[in-house]
């Protein structure tokens, strides 16, 4: 099974971030955008994880979730991975409630991902295919008001992603609710 454990997003939030999405959409790059139904905070990506491992990854998740209380994340700007020059990864980055979800994601991703690039709290909003109308969208990236986004994070989930062709399919397999 492909996982990950992330923070999901309430409906409104998920809205907002889609008009965010329509405008940078219009700038015409050729990009794999995210669906709304489908945004949320990578805490830690497992890849490929045998079912055998579910009883221990829910006990990974009720730990992570112990003593850590419902939260504010609010969302207010835009940014790439790699970066700007060099997109891959289109991202809308969170200030508010960025020290909470690496405080969530630290014991998640120690156990499933050493070594990856430290923690970074956000939302992935596309994947770029390639270089059509770059310049575009860069400026829109540096000039399109976010505003400020914001949710409340009140539960974090074991997802299981399925690669379809019309895009993943994610299914919550356990959900632990953060102290309200």
């Amino acid at each position: 099974m492909r996982l990950f454990f992330a923070a999901m997003l309430p409906e409104d939030a998920r809205r907002a971030v889609a008009a965010l999405v329509e405008k940078l959409a219009a700038t015409g790059p050729d990009c794999k955008w995210v669906e709304p139904d489908n945004l949320h905070l990578t805490l830690a990506f497992l890849g490929e994880t045998p079912q055998s491992r579910l009883p221990e990854l829910t006990r990974m998740l009720k730990e992570a979730a112990a003593g850590q209380g419902a939260f504010t994340a609010a969302f207010d700007r835009l940014g790439a991975f790699s970066s700007l020059e060099h997109p891959k990864v289109l991202w809308l980055g969170a200030e508010q409630g960025a020290r909470e979800l690496e405080r969530l994601a630290r014991p998640l991703r120690a156990a499933f991902a050493p070594g990856q690039r430290p923690f970074q709290a956000h939302l992935t909003l596309g994947r770029l295919r390639s270089d059509r109308n770059l310049g575009r969208l860069r400026q829109a990236l540096e000039s399109i008001p976010v505003g400020r986004i914001s949710c409340r994070v009140e539960a974090i989930a074991l997802v299981r992603s399925r690669l379809s062709p019309k895009g993943p399919i994610y299914e919550h397999l356990r959900c632990q609710t953060l102290i309200c």
